[in-house]
């Protein structure tokens, strides 16, 4: 059986922010790391519990007149989990309904980013 193991080189080392962080300084990691979703986690990687996409902050914004939003206005639900050895059938299934998923390492920590074009990539890599 194949895992989420065999996609593991190819999926981002996650970009995050501490739970406690100002939409300042997720914007700032959002910038500085080219990423969209930037993950809120706690507990030293273990605990994730909640997620920022630069799309809303931008649909806020927009809304909004311009003035951008508070933290609590685009934090949204946290991105589903799967640990490295889980089916990769199961998790090619979880993410076709979904816009990210975070893999979980050994240690049990958020450690990479798997999206649809990570796998497209790692397709690229088989082809």
């Amino acid at each position: 059986m194949q895992t989420v193991d065999t996609l593991w080189p190819y999926a981002r080392k996650l970009v995050y922010a501490d739970n406690g962080a100002s939409l300042e300084a997720i914007h700032t990691i959002m910038v500085a790391q080219d990423v969209s979703h930037v993950p809120l986690l706690e507990h030293n990687r273990h605990k994730n519990v909640g997620l920022v996409r630069r799309k809303v902050i931008w649909k806020k914004m927009m809304a909004n007149g311009g003035v951008p939003p508070t933290i609590d206005e685009v934090r949204e639900k946290p991105l589903l989990e799967v640990d490295r050895s889980e089916s990769l059938a199961e998790v090619l299934e979880m993410l076709d309904s979904r816009s990210a998923l975070i893999i979980r390492g050994d240690d049990h920590r958020c450690e990479r980013f798997l999206s649809p074009r990570v796998v497209a990539k790692a397709m690229q890599g088989y082809a």
